[in-house]
């Protein structure tokens, strides 16, 4: 048995329908949008991050004053 390709996980991912991003030269994540990716040697990839919903809280004070 060879060595795995370099992107295994990233294509096993992807066939299992998750959303795969290529890195640009500039630094930035694009999706990958076609039907059959290359997953080229010299690109980096991964799986799109989900995003997790945060709950937070505000505390509103009613009038217009500022505490110190």
């Amino acid at each position: 048995m060879g060595t795995p390709h370099k992107h295994r996980d990233v294509i096993i991912a992807w066939a299992n329908g998750e959303k795969v991003e290529a890195q640009i030269a500039d630094g930035t994540w694009i999706g990958v949008m076609a039907e059959q990716p290359f997953f080229c040697e010299s690109t980096t990839y991964r799986i799109k991050p989900k995003r997790v919903k945060k709950e937070g809280w505000v505390n509103v004070y009613p009038g217009n004053f500022l505490c110190y």
